[in-house]
Order: C-alpha cells, then sequence, then structure tokens
C-alpha cells in the first residue's frame, strides 16, 4: 500500500499579517469597481439599443414608439462605492 503524496495548503489556509490582506483587498476591489461601472454603462446601452430597435420595429406592428425616457429599467443599486470604500 503506497502512500498519498501530502498536499500543498490551499492558499486561503496559509497565514497572512493583516496589512498583507488589507493590501490584497485594495488590489483587488479596483478592478471589481471598474467592473461594475461598465457593467452598468453596458446595461444602459442595451436599453438605449433595445427601445431603438422597438421604435423601429413598432410602425411595423401598429404600436406607437416609446421613448427611452418613458421606460423603466430595474437593476440592482451600485454597490461600486462600498466596494472602493466610498471613495476613489
Amino acid at each position: 500500500m503506497t502512500s498519498r503524496p501530502r498536499r500543498a495548503p490551499i492558499p486561503e489556509q496559509l497565514p497572512l499579517p493583516e496589512h498583507q490582506r488589507a493590501q490584497a483587498r485594495l488590489t483587488i476591489a479596483e478592478p471589481l469597481t471598474d467592473a461594475v461601472e461598465q457593467l452598468e454603462l453596458a446595461s444602459t446601452i442595451c436599453h438605449y439599443t433595445a427601445t431603438g430597435i422597438t421604435n423601429d420595429l413598432a410602425p411595423l406592428h401598429g404600436h406607437r414608439a416609446v421613448s427611452a425616457q418613458q421606460t423603466t429599467v430595474v437593476a440592482a443599486p451600485s454597490n461600486a462605492a462600498a466596494v472602493r470604500g466610498g471613495h476613489r
């Protein structure tokens, strides 16, 4: 019977000093904050594009066109400020 090789510890299990954890959080938070902002912009662009397509197709189907301001977009509130600690 052979013994199994010992596995290396998972990085989350390795002890890190608090200052390294804080630095890692800051390093991770900035790209995540940027991603949140980019997704919010993409959502707005998609909404306006869909409204434009709907308005272009409305006359073909006998519907009245609506403006993007007349429709509502339901989105989760941005937590970008929370991710970046309330400031940038």
